[in-house]
């Protein structure tokens, strides 16, 4: 993965020269690391050039919490793609800002956050509980309808047996 600079001049930790390339980038890496930088990496892996179409068919229960303070924001999902792939987005907030410890000092807008965010989660293992309830339900119905198959083949076996043997007594 490559990120070798930022958006604007003297805005950013990263260096910023004229020209600069993304060859002179994984030149300069194979310089001072040994390595070429796979610059396409996180695309080819992801599925990154439709992310929206990778994430509707391939992904449920991610919350994609973003504030727009966040330099990185503007290349995350900030719609949601499903019922369960879903975007929360503030324009106060920053990195993983809401994923730190609550304090009394926590602005209204990211407790809300907080709260949103709990609520969706919360749906998730109701779900969840809900669908493996379900499923335990059937999975007992049906053991029971294999048990009654199976004590019905036991009595007929015995019978079956007991046929067999007066048989060979009468014979």
């Amino acid at each position: 993965m490559s990120f070798p600079m930022g958006p604007e001049i003297n805005a950013t930790m990263f260096e910023f020269e004229p020209g600069y390339t993304i060859e002179d980038n994984d030149e300069d890496c194979r310089e001072q690391f040994g390595v070429t930088p796979r610059t396409h990496w996180t695309v080819t892996e992801y599925g990154g050039l439709n992310i929206k179409l990778v994430l509707e068919k391939f992904a449920n229960n991610i919350i994609f919490s973003n504030g727009l303070r966040d330099p990185f924001s503007y290349g995350g999902v900030l719609e949601n793609i499903s019922d369960s792939v879903v975007s929360l987005t503030t324009a106060k907030g920053s990195h993983c800002l809401d994923l730190g410890h609550s304090t009394s000092k926590d602005p209204s807008w990211l407790t809300q956050q907080r709260k949103a965010e709990f609520k969706i989660i919360k749906g998730w293992i109701a779900d969840y509980n809900k669908r493996m309830l379900e499923l335990k339900l059937t999975t007992a119905s049906s053991a029971s309808a294999v048990q009654i198959s199976l004590s019905s083949l036991a009595r007929l076996s015995v019978m079956a047996l007991i046929c067999f043997i007066l048989a060979r007594l009468i014979v």
